[in-house]
């Protein structure tokens, strides 16, 4: 039986929202679907069974973005931690990564990686970052001279990196201008 959204919150004590809404859905190399929600972490689906990972890791700004780094960890819309699969007790232990919370970059909302394998982290109002498993590099986005959110990121087929924005539209970036430029229709 389907509830409503007035429903599920009267069942849900102290929130205005259900805590099974999803901000993103992923796919990781091994195949399986993985869910970030607003409040409660994300969930990996194999198939067959859900399993929990990093449940209630980013309070309020929730799971906005997962990865899969290349050593096969994932980072859950933060560079603070990652969680590694643990073989046989299924589930993920968290261990640290390299973020702190005074970093521009450590909470992110949409991610993907290049076909160089780097990561292109998108975040809500600093901008992108690119790293390279040794640098991280800053992109500002920007409209009329302010920081504006960026709300996705996506790679096309030629891998070029486009943004979607809050308020002002598709973003692309420009490896001669060394930034994102503004996509007019």
């Amino acid at each position: 039986m389907r509830t409503s959204p007035s429903t599920r919150a009267r069942s849900t004590p102290n929130i205005k929202y259900s805590p099974y809404d999803v901000y993103t859905i992923s796919k990781d190399s091994k195949g399986r679907l993985w869910f970030g929600t607003t409040s409660l972490g994300a969930c990996r689906y194999d198939g067959s069974s859900f399993v929990w990972a990093g449940t209630g890791e980013n309070g309020s700004f929730g799971v906005r973005g997962i990865v899969e780094d290349r050593d096969g960890k994932f980072w859950l819309s933060n560079t603070k931690s990652r969680f590694v699969e643990e073989p046989g007790a299924a589930g993920y232990r968290k261990e640290p990564s390299f973020g702190t919370d005074a970093d521009d970059f450590s909470h992110f909302v949409s991610t993907v990686k290049d076909k160089d394998g780097n990561l292109w982290l998108a975040t809500l109002g600093g901008g992108v970052f690119r790293y390279d498993w040794t640098t991280m590099t800053h992109y500002p986005v920007t409209h009329e001279g302010k920081s504006i959110w960026v709300t996705q990121i996506y790679r096309d087929r030629e891998d070029r990196m486009w943004l979607g924005t809050a308020e002002h539209g598709v973003y692309r970036f420009d490896g001669a201008k060394g930034g994102f430029e503004r996509v007019k229709f």
